[in-house]
């Protein structure tokens, strides 16, 4: 099981990436992956498409449907965050982590992981 930090601090670099991009960007970002980032390495690296996609699910509510997320448009988001410089592919091809490029670390020197340096 993966740890959730105890609070989420974006620094002005993530908000300026993400200023402007369509919610569901900055929603995936925050809830999907810093929630989960390693405050010391900036590496997410134990998510799936399929917990990505719960994490962001927006549940209805009168007069507002619900929205959810298919693995394709999770793909796609995620591809966009990578576009603009906020993350990082990390791990192999099988795998599903990333670097955050932007976050705050709580060290000095650069994650790693696997053939991923931040």
């Amino acid at each position: 099981m993966c740890a959730i930090s105890t609070g989420i601090y974006l620094n002005s670099a993530e908000l300026q990436a993400l200023h402007e991009r369509e919610s569901e960007l900055f929603h995936l970002y925050v809830a999907g992956l810093r929630k989960h980032m390693n405050l010391a390495t900036g590496i997410v690296d134990c998510c799936s498409y399929y917990s990505l996609a719960e994490d962001i699910r927006s549940a209805g509510r009168p007069g507002v449907a619900a929205k959810s997320y298919s693995k394709e448009q999770i793909r796609r988001m995620l591809a966009q965050l990578i576009d603009i410089g906020l993350l990082k592919k990390c791990g192999s091809s099988q795998q599903l982590a990333f670097a955050c490029l932007l976050a705050d670390r709580s060290n000095e020197s650069p994650p790693e992981f696997g053939s991923c340096k931040a």
